[in-house]
């Protein structure tokens, strides 16, 4: 059963990866469509992410620095703790995302969910990207 739950897991992970590339994205990685996927639209601790996605900080930070130096992820330093920063995703990576959850909706929704899923998603797209201020929006 386990192992059937792996081959599940890396099948839709495999399908990600192909539809990012499909979209443009390149140098992405299976930890890669991981971690922005737990990240979604919020900003995170290394140490949060690491716990969420049951690996080491030292992972989660290498992953992290592979995904600055690719445009999807930006550290902001937190107020309070000028040493601490937090992971945000940047408008590429919030792009990368609503491929991914668009992609992930296909596969997992029955067919007449599948279009007001994805226009809702297309919607969001919109929103994210054609915000002002860069920042991405509370959904």
């Amino acid at each position: 059963m386990l192992l059937k739950l792996y081959d599940l897991r890396q099948s839709l992970l495999e399908y990600l990866l192909r539809e990012a590339h499909l979209a443009g994205f390149r140098r992405i990685s299976f930890p890669t469509i991981e971690m922005i996927l737990r990240m979604g639209t919020e900003a995170h601790l290394v140490g949060s992410l690491a716990e969420q996605l049951h690996v080491t900080q030292q992972a989660t930070g290498k992953t992290l620095r592979r995904m600055r130096d690719t445009g999807y992820v930006e550290a902001a330093t937190v107020e309070e703790d000028g040493r601490r920063h937090r992971q945000q995703l940047t408008g590429r990576g919030l792009e990368l995302l609503a491929v991914l959850l668009a992609a992930e909706a296909r596969v997992s929704m029955p067919e007449k969910l599948k279009k007001k899923a994805i226009v809702i998603l297309d919607t969001q797209l919109d929103l994210i990207v054609n915000r002002p201020t860069g920042k991405p929006p509370k959904i």
